[in-house]
């Protein structure tokens, strides 16, 4: 819902924000008696009368930038045209027809962060305990980028009014061979805590090469059905498979849809 006519906090008019469910018998009789809804608010869910609650409308994905972040990473056709031009036309758009062929996860984050403006990458902060009601209850347009290191990915979450979209993109790993050491340890099934706490990449040698690309990633959207800005028939860098059959040992760039 969108909120409006807040006479004590006007800032708050205009902002999309979610009805939530009370989360006591007490707190649901006290809203009734009140004529209230709770909603969704950061770092505090707020308690608002209903006709300061509209219907919203769908979440306006392009209001901060010329191109939506998710027909970039796709690599639609309008935005490559741009690219291309501007490439015509001696002007630097930096990776912006590229960025839909990005296979390192940490280059797609940086090319995606640097594209919207938000500058230099200054240092990174811990990942705090409610990071999940941060991106659903922090009201317009926002980019998070997440790094997990222990793993070597990152991603980048997109939140636009209490919805949102994650990007990424894994590059081909190589067979490693197992360390004497991790073997040993695997071998008498030492557990975690015997590498110190740090996660280790062990057993390699078995793991299969498959390389996503950014645009394989979005090319679908989570039910394996056609985004409502895609046209067409799938891309073909998107494979289906049977989950009965057995997965071929090779599929690079090709996205696996169960």
């Amino acid at each position: 819902v969108t909120l409006q006519g807040l006479a004590a906090r006007p800032e708050l008019n205009g902002e999309v924000v979610v009805v939530l469910a009370p989360a006591s018998a007490e707190e649901t009789a006290q809203l009734e008696a009140t004529g209230r809804a709770k909603v969704s608010h950061y770092p505090k869910a707020l308690s608002l009368r209903l006709q300061s609650l509209e219907l919203a409308p769908p979440p306006d994905w392009s209001r901060s930038l010329p191109f939506r972040i998710s027909d970039i990473v796709r690599g639609a056709p309008s935005v490559l045209e741009v690219a291309q031009a501007a490439v015509v036309a001696g002007e630097d758009l930096g990776a912006l027809g590229r960025i839909h062929e990005l296979q390192g996860a940490e280059d797609l984050a940086e090319a995606l962060w640097a594209f919207c403006g938000r500058g230099e990458v200054g240092p990174a902060k811990e990942l705090p305990d409610d990071f999940a009601e941060l991106v659903l209850d922090t009201p317009g347009h926002w980019l998070y980028w997440i790094g997990l290191e222990q793993v070597s990915h990152h991603v980048i979450v997109e939140a636009c009014d209490c919805t949102w979209r994650i990007y990424q993109a894994t590059a081909p790993r190589r067979p490693q061979p197992v360390a004497k050491a991790d073997e040993k340890a695997l071998a008498t099934g030492k557990g975690f805590e015997e590498f110190g706490g740090v996660l280790l990449e062990s057993g390699g040698a078995g793991r299969r090469r498959r390389g996503y690309r950014a645009g394989a990633w979005a090319s679908w959207e989570a039910s394996g059905a056609p985004s409502a800005s895609s046209s067409g028939p799938p891309p073909p860098d998107v494979v289906e498979l049977d989950k009965d059959k057995e997965v071929p040992e090779e599929l690079p760039e090709k996205l696996l849809v169960a």
